[in-house]
Formats: structure tokens, C-alpha cells, sequence
């Protein structure tokens, strides 16, 4: 389902909704919206809130700062992505494949609103400091990517060796998916599935599916 629409469902089915978690869902949609228009280096949170016909005061009492947006974002696409099945099985499935299938999920969600997406992360990659802001989000990003992907941590590698590497394989594939023009994703996909060989090859993970 497009992320955008997604959100705007959400509104549809409110009547359960607190007056906050309305609000937190009007200000989403207003700020894909605006983001798909604009680079978001230029939106602020008062156009935010014209977009979303709410006062400033509104926008800043859920989302004090612009960058927590870019997190909430990314944080529904994260449960969206949890829920998701993606029909994997720890038997049948590589280590390899099931990283695949996840990762590129994520990509497919991140993609169905392209241009709000690529505008609200470019900032991330091109600094450093905008980086750093989102490392936490990030990190928790790539535990459940390695979680949905049943992704063995009970090994000599500690976690945090794990993340880093995997984060270093996604980081390298946003950069390939920002300009991947291509209708099926098919340079991000070959990106992907490159980098994610080289880095089994030099861990020493262990699957059962991995032998074939």
C-alpha cells in the first residue's frame, strides 16, 4: 500500500484514534505531501502546519523538531514492515535470501512514495550531523530487519558487530536506491544482493539453509 495512503487510511479510522495520535497522523500525511513537492531541507514546521490545517503550536507539542517527523515516518514504516508476512521460511530460506527479501520490502515501502522518501533522507546522507540525529531510529531499523529475517545472533559476533555491518550494507544500497530510476528497483536489487554476499562471506554467520 503507498505509505501516503496509508496514512491517510489511518485518518479514515480514527473514531479510535486519541485527539494526539489524530493529530500525529494529519501532520504525517501533510509532511509526505509537502516533502514529495519540495526538498525537505526547505520545509518548516509552519508549513507543516498550514499543510495540515492545524496551529504551529499543535505541530510542536507532538514534534517539537522537523527531524522527529523524518523518525515517525520511518518508525510506521518500520511496523509496517514488522507486521508484514513475507512468507519466509529459516529451513528453506537462505540467511542470504531472507536478509534479501526484507531489506528490499523496506526498499518497497520507502519506494511506493518515492519522492517524499528520497527528500526526507537525503539530508541524512549528505551530513553528518543530520546522520547522527537518526542514528537510534537506525539502529532499531536494522535489529528488526535482522529479527524479521530470523537472523541468528547466538554466536561469537556480538549484536552491536552485526548491526553495524548490516547498516553499513543498507546505507550503501540507499545510496545506489537514491538514484535507481528504474521501474522494478532492478540496480538497487543487484546492489543489494552483491553487498549482502560480500558480507556473509566475511562474517562467520552460520545457517542451516546456508550450506546450499
Amino acid at each position: 500500500m503507498n505509505s501516503l495512503l496509508w496514512f491517510k487510511k489511518k485518518l479514515q479510522t480514527s473514531r479510535l484514534m486519541t485527539e494526539r495520535e489524530q493529530k500525529r497522523q494529519k501532520i504525517l500525511a501533510a509532511a509526505l505531501e509537502l516533502a514529495a513537492k519540495r526538498a525537505w531541507d526547505s520545509v518548516s514546521l509552519l508549513d507543516i502546519s498550514r499543510e495540515a490545517g492545524l496551529p504551529h503550536q499543535d505541530i510542536t507539542a507532538v514534534f517539537p523538531q522537523k527531524y522527529d517527523i523524518t523518525e515517525a515516518v520511518l518508525r510506521d514504516i518500520d511496523d509496517h514492515m514488522s507486521i508484514e508476512d513475507l512468507g519466509l521460511d529459516e529451513a528453506r530460506d537462505s540467511l542470504k535470501d531472507r536478509l534479501f527479501e526484507v531489506v528490499m520490502f523496506r526498499f518497497d515501502l520507502l519506494n511506493e512514495n518515492r519522492e517524499a522518501m528520497v527528500s526526507m533522507l537525503k539530508p541524512a546522507m549528505q551530513s553528518l550531523e543530520q546522520a547522527a540525529r537518526h542514528k537510534q531510529g537506525f539502529c532499531h531499523s536494522m535489529r528488526l530487519i535482522m529479527e524479521k529475517a530470523e537472523m541468528d545472533c547466538n554466536h561469537v559476533l556480538k549484536e552491536d558487530i552485526l548491526i553495524a555491518a548490516l547498516a553499513l550494507v543498507y546505507m550503501m544500497t540507499v545510496k545506489i536506491w537514491l538514484k535507481d530510476d528504474s521501474p522494478d528497483m532492478t540496480k538497487t536489487m543487484a546492489a543489494l544482493d552483491r553487498y549482502l554476499a560480500r558480507m556473509l562471506k566475511i562474517l562467520p554467520l552460520s545457517d542451516r539453509a546456508e550450506a546450499a
